[in-house]
């Protein structure tokens, strides 16, 4: 056995397996082993506080009793909800929401985390957080569930506006986020002085080539790609690509996510031999730094899948174009404008004649 956060575990998985073929047999005896943890996590007064290990022991527990009712309860339990809410654990999160969403439970996530919010911010200790709304309207938002994001996302923008004031990091921050989930629902007339607001006040704070002003600059440029105006995009998508190779350096992920930025700008503008070697670039430093399943290069293979498209060449485009979606959708729900586009550049590819037969 060892111990890990105070707690015995086992210290090789074949250990815990010779247990459970020896004393679990049943999956009765399973289900009750599962329920036991859980009730350790969820009751014992040493567990009343949320630890990394009650986090992961918790809902995991839950999960595999199958204890459906327990598990929604834990899910939206407004601490476990926050610790695991992260870049390593977030898609674990959605995971466990998966066979309460299912039939025959259909759980609906969105109302679930906002009778969950309402509840937890009727609390006068919580009424002046603005952490707790951004965070859920984030994961919604991520899932696809942008009806149930806004209305948090818009709470965490009006708490920040009134308890940080205007031009705080996390109003700006918060500002950001409701232009994002604008820009997925097609609101573009109203994201756009969302996002010109921020772009100023950084540019006035921070300066014009820190890293957060250029990450507007490429936020209000790939908006005007949305909205058309590819001439008013290019040089903006310019001004991020190179202001991140100079503060960056040449093989950083931002880099790429910035040259991929600018190759999207010259494919608009049907600049077809610059924007593919722009993607072929940025694919290159993503592969070079270890991050070539970043969802942001889905961009990349959205060019060259276009491209190639262009210039007849279907195999190349099916290949460029599915890789784009299956990364994209890593990182973006099925509504988003960018997934819905590489969709029908898809659709259109199958209903095309193969010229070749």
């Amino acid at each position: 056995m060892s111990q890990r956060a105070g707690l015995f575990a086992y210290g090789h998985d074949f250990l815990r397996q010779a247990v459970e073929q020896t004393w679990l047999t049943q999956p009765d005896a399973q289900r009750a082993a599962h329920l036991a943890v859980a009730d350790y996590f969820e009751r014992h007064p040493n567990q009343a506080g949320m630890t990394p290990r009650k986090a992961a022991e918790w809902p995991f527990q839950l999960h595999a009793a199958e204890a459906w009712e327990r598990l929604e309860a834990c899910l939206t339990d407004i601490p476990l909800f926050l610790a695991l809410y992260n870049d390593r654990t977030q898609w674990e999160l959605t995971g466990y929401w998966h066979p309460l969403r299912a039939k025959p439970l259909e759980r609906d996530m969105g109302a679930c985390y906002t009778r969950a919010y309402r509840a937890w911010s009727g609390k006068l200790a919580n009424a002046s957080d603005h952490i707790v709304p951004a965070n859920l309207g984030q994961f919604l938002s991520e899932n696809g569930l942008y009806p149930a994001a806004e209305p948090l996302l818009r709470r965490a923008h009006e708490v920040c506006e009134r308890v940080l004031g205007p031009e705080h990091p996390d109003t700006l921050g918060s500002v950001n986020n409701l232009a994002h989930l604008l820009v997925i629902r097609g609101d573009y007339a109203g994201a756009q002085p969302l996002y010109e607001r921020v772009l100023e006040a950084r540019e006035r704070m921070l300066g014009p080539e820190h890293h957060d002003t250029l990450i507007s600059v490429n936020k209000l440029a790939l908006l005007l790609l949305d909205m058309g105006r590819f001439g008013e995009a290019e040089p903006l998508l310019r001004r991020s690509m190179e202001g991140r190779r100079k503060t960056l350096g040449p093989d950083h992920p931002n880099t790429a996510n910035g040259v991929a930025g600018y190759a999207m700008g010259l494919m608009h503008l049907k600049r077809d031999d610059e924007a593919a070697a722009h993607a072929r670039e940025a694919l290159e430093i993503w592969q070079r730094s270890g991050t070539h399943e970043d969802s942001r290069s889905g961009k990349a293979h959205w060019v060259l899948g276009t491209v190639a498209v262009r210039h007849g060449d279907r195999a190349a485009a099916k290949q460029h174009l599915e890789e784009s979606l299956r990364l994209l959708l890593k990182g973006h729900g099925e509504q988003h404008p960018w997934v819905v586009a590489v969709k029908k550049e898809l659709e259109n590819l199958s209903e095309k004649p193969n010229e070749s037969a």
